[in-house]
């Protein structure tokens, strides 16, 4: 049971998106410091407040690019999505390997549901600014960036469970 969860994590992850994208010469989204979101989701967990600011801080770089550059913001959002993404994964597995098999297994069902509600989120999103005319950038800017901060989100919470349960 529990590798069926870890392998249907891993695949949801995979297919929100969340893959390696091609190198480009200069990112968009400078990276993730997964040790200054740990650290801003324990401070969250002190002051029992939501982690969605971590997840907000962490991508900041996205909205200092020029509303100009439409295609930029967009990869940056996908770039942050990836970085989430393998943050993710990467936290699962230590989990796996370090947590007894209850807590790793919880955990992977916890980030699997955590990943799916906010995509449905985001797929509703990208469907009602199509009904209503949104320009396609706009639109394209703002299904990104849902799709990244759902990958964060995911990604803080489980930090959070962890942080919590300590």
């Amino acid at each position: 049971m529990f590798r069926f969860v870890h392998a249907t994590a891993v695949a949801l992850l995979a297919c929100s998106g969340i893959a390696a994208l091609p190198a480009t010469a200069q990112p968009a989204f400078p990276g993730l410091d997964t040790a200054e979101v740990a650290a801003c989701v324990e401070g969250a967990v002190l002051t029992n407040s939501a982690p969605n600011g971590c997840v907000a801080a962490a991508q900041k770089a996205c909205t200092a690019h020029s509303a100009e550059t439409p295609a930029v913001i967009a990869l940056c959002y996908t770039e942050a999505e990836t970085a989430w993404g393998a943050a993710t994964r990467e936290r699962l597995d230590q989990l796996e390997a370090s947590a007894p098999a209850h807590v790793a297994g919880l955990a992977q069902i916890e980030a699997k549901y955590d990943l799916l509600a906010g995509l449905v989120q985001c797929d509703r999103l990208d469907e009602m600014g199509q009904f209503h005319g949104i320009a396609e950038d706009q639109l394209l800017i703002q299904v990104r960036a849902c799709r990244a901060s759902a990958v964060g989100v995911a990604y803080a919470r489980l930090l959070w469970r962890v942080t919590e349960a300590r």
